[in-house]
Parts: C-alpha cells; sequence; structure tokens
C-alpha cells in the first residue's frame, strides 16, 4: 500500500498476478491458502491486491523447499548432527560386518564366481573324452561335445548381454 492508503502502483491484482506467473487465476488463489503473502486483502468488490517482488519471493522459496534446495530447505544444526551421526554408525555397521565376513566385497565375489564357472565349464569340456574313456562311441561322444559347447556358448552369450 502507499501512503495514500491506495494500492502501491506495483501492486497487482489476481488475474495480472495470474498472467505475470502464466497460470490460472484460480492458481493464484490456492497459492494465497498455500501462504501467498497478500499485499492487501479484498472485500466485496474490491480485488485483493498483491506485491510482485514477495509474489515472486514466495514462489522461489516454496519451490526451493519442495526439492530440498535453498535456505528454506536447510536443516537446523541438531538435524545436521543426527544426519551425519547416521551416516558414521551405517558407515562403521558396514565395515563390522565386512571385518566379520558378512559382506564381501564384490571384486572377490567375481573372482571366486569365476573360478568356479572356469572350473564347470572344464569338467564339462572334458566329459565327452571320459565317455569315451567308459565305451561309448565316438560318435555319441562327439554328440554330446557338441551339445556342451552350444550350451556353454548359450551361456557366455547370456553373460555377455547382462555386463
Amino acid at each position: 500500500m502507499g501512503l495514500t492508503g491506495k494500492p502501491a502502483a506495483r501492486d497487482l491484482t489476481r488475474q495480472e498476478l495470474a498472467t505475470a506467473f502464466a497460470v490460472h487465476p484460480m492458481t493464484i488463489t490456492k497459492w494465497e491458502a498455500a501462504g501467498l503473502p497478500v499485499a492487501a486483502r479484498g472485500s466485496r468488490g474490491r480485488a485483493s491486491r498483491y506485491s510482485l517482488p514477495a509474489a515472486v519471493r514466495w514462489f522461489i522459496d516454496r519451490e526451493l523447499a519442495a526439492r530440498g534446495g535453498g535456505d528454506a530447505g536447510a536443516a537446523d544444526p541438531v538435524t545436521e548432527r543426527a544426519l551425519l551421526d547416521r551416516a558414521r554408525r551405517v558407515d562403521l555397521e558396514r565395515r563390522a560386518a565386512e571385518a566379520a565376513k558378512a559382506l564381501i566385497p564384490v571384486a572377490e565375489v567375481e573372482q571366486r564366481w569365476g573360478a568356479i564357472a572356469t572350473k564347470v565349464r572344464d569338467r564339462l569340456l572334458a566329459l565327452p573324452a571320459r565317455l569315451v574313456s567308459r565305451g561309448v562311441a565316438h560318435a555319441d561322444a562327439r554328440l554330446a561335445d557338441a551339445e556342451i559347447r552350444a550350451v556353454l556358448e548359450g551361456l557366455a552369450d547370456e553373460g555377455a548381454r547382462v555386463s
């Protein structure tokens, strides 16, 4: 409001503010219910007036708070300390679980599973020769060899797609 009791030149009506924000006038009504500052409350036959700078500040603070950024979203020192303590506790629990071998590093798991997969592959590839040594016909052993190789190649292809 100006010194004369009339709205200052920068105060806007609901419609003007809606135009400035490129929103529907009903959105301004909803924002007002959510805390949008009103420069001058209207009454019958007189529209409410809004300060554009105050409305912009309110909108920015609201958006920052909704996104967890800016001063509006800053936590107080007690909350910050609690978050830091929790992060430290989680890290200590992870380290303790690793020390107790409840957790195994990914590289170690990959190494062990790789060694197991290699042994399985080698034993499967040796199977046709073992079959021949037990009296199975060479043709049947070659058929088994082809099937084993096809399965191993299929598994290798699936593993390549997963990795």
